[in-house]
Parts: C-alpha cells; structure tokens; sequence
C-alpha cells in the first residue's frame, strides 16, 4: 500500500518513449497485380495443391482481414446485387467467431469483374451450397490461417519481387489507398473496412488524406499559374 502513484513523480526523460506506428505499406497497382500474377502462376505449377489468387484478389480488393475472408460462405454473396456480406470469421482454432468489432459486419459492393469471378468459382467448386465456405479446403472446411500465409500469401510475395516484410493484413492497406485516391471520405472508408469509427480510419490513414490535400492544393495553385 503506498499513498501515491511512483509513475507521478516521473520527469520527461524517465518516461517511456513509445514506439512509432510504422506506416502502412503503401501499394501501387502494378504491385498487387504482380502478386495475383505470380500467385496464378504458382497454381500453374504441377506441385501445386490449391490455388490462392482469387482469395488474394478478394482481399486486396475489398479490404477484408484474414478471419474475414475464409469465413465467407456461399449465403454471403449475392450474385444479383453484386454484394459481398461479411457475417462472420474463421478464427485461427478453426472455428466461425464473430467479426472483430460489431463494425466487422457490413455489405460490401462488389466491382464487376469480382462478382463474375466468384460465380465462375462457385459453378467449378465442389463446395457450392450456401452454408459451405466459398475459399474451401479439400475436405470442404474453410482453408487454416497459416495455409493461406505461408502457401499462399508468402510464396507469390516473394515470387513478385515486393520486401518480405509485407503481410498479408497489409492487403487491406491497397484497398484503403484505392478509395482514398478515389476520394471517398474517412467515413465511407472506415464502413468499407469495418472501423469502428472514422477515428480509426484517419489514425492509419491520415498521411494519405493528407497527402490527397496537398497534392490537390497544389494542382490548384499550379492551374492558376500564369506563365
């Protein structure tokens, strides 16, 4: 029992620095095309198990968490609106779970060519009910997290030349850098990635908005040049 807290009494120096949020990958659309190229490749291959291309283009593409997308099944999409719902997620102990935060459950517009790529990979599945995963594994269970890394993600990273320090979470970061380019607002995008709040969104994301602002400012003085 002491009547005080010690960490009161600390001065600026005694304090803690804390670690610096390393910023987020930043991809270019060459790069993500680079790894769905190389990944296609690789399930070219005659030793070749599976192939991971359309989970890694539906990640990249809408910005989902590795939970997220392997517990996406059947029921979740709707081929007509051109819809993905995110209901759910398969957890590292492969089991479903719930979403991360309420805010994980959402809608998701689907771009044209997606919403035809899962149709033609629900037609070629041999797990196509609604309650059965749309990314199955062989014996029709949702394909394990450390599968999809390190047979899926990490060998076509590699293969596609981009540092060994990305992650396959930092695939959510090419679809936040798409709608913020596309100039969506910290809202729309915090709903698309299932944030919590905007608050969140603009503590990851805020260089980007930042560096949309300028660079549009910047555009706008020039254009008023007189030369």
């Amino acid at each position: 029992m002491i009547p005080s807290s010690p960490f009161a009494v600390l001065t600026e120096d005694d304090r803690p620095v804390p670690a610096a949020r390393q910023a987020a990958f930043e991809w270019s659309d060459d790069q993500v095309a680079a790894l769905l190229e190389a990944s296609a490749a690789r399930a070219k291959r005659d030793i070749a198990k599976y192939d991971y291309t359309l989970l890694l283009r539906t990640t990249a593409t809408l910005g989902l968490r590795k939970g997220e997308v392997l517990g996406l099944r059947w029921e979740d999409f709707d081929k007509e609106g051109a819809f993905l719902s995110v209901q759910r997620q398969w957890t590292a102990h492969h089991v479903y779970g719930p979403t991360k935060t309420p805010a994980g459950v959402r809608r998701l517009a689907l771009p044209a060519d997606l919403r035809d790529a899962l149709i033609a990979h629900r037609l070629a599945s041999r797990f196509s009910a609604d309650h059965e995963p749309i990314f199955a594994s062989v014996s029709g269970t949702p394909l394990g997290h450390r599968n999809v890394t390190r047979r899926g993600f990490e060998p076509a990273r590699d293969d596609a030349g981009l540092p060994n320090t990305v992650t396959f979470h930092d695939m959510r970061h090419a679809a936040a850098s798409r709608l913020i380019g596309a100039g969506l607002d910290p809202v729309t995008v915090a709903a698309v990635l299932g944030h919590q709040d905007a608050t969140v969104t603009l503590s990851v994301y805020g260089h980007l908005y930042d560096r949309r602002r300028t660079d549009e400012a910047v555009r706008q003085a020039l254009g008023f040049a007189r030369i």
